[in-house]
């Protein structure tokens, strides 16, 4: 995967860490609409059940959250192989979710949140792969 520039490798993890950071936003704040959205949860949340969907979602949201803060932490540090691994292990998080997806709305809805983890998880190998080792010269 290394077929484009350390750069352009960056820009694109930092893409997914934009990513992560707009689902978590919208999780944390909007709750509600996020599990109808996400998992087609369509409750009250006046029932014990809706509350636990709105905290959920909220935790779902701190998750991604973390995760965008850890990418482009290590993205701002130039270490890009470590962001890569965030990446790539968040995507299994990602393909946990498809799975709930399938399970509450189907298949189509599940097979559109797997597509877009597998291009992120291809933005982390090609981060893992593309960075240059810094070599410090001992004098």
């Amino acid at each position: 995967m290394p077929y484009l520039q350390p750069s352009t490798w960056r820009i694109l993890g930092l893409s997914v860490g934009a990513g992560y950071a707009g689902f978590g936003v919208w999780m944390a704040l909007f709750p509600r609409h996020a599990a109808k959205t996400i998992f087609g949860y369509e409750g009250p949340e006046s029932t014990e059940a809706g509350k636990m969907v709105s905290l959920l979602h909220q935790l779902l949201g701190s998750r991604d959250l973390t995760l965008a803060a850890t990418i482009f932490i290590f993205l701002y540090r130039r270490q890009e192989k470590a962001a890569g691994m965030v990446i790539v292990s968040g995507t299994t998080l990602c393909y946990a979710d498809a799975i709930g997806i399938y399970v509450r709305r189907g298949f189509a809805p599940a097979l559109q949140l797997f597509t877009g983890a597998s291009i992120w998880a291809a933005v982390g190998f090609g981060l893992m792969s593309s960075t240059t080792e810094r070599v410090i010269k001992v004098t």
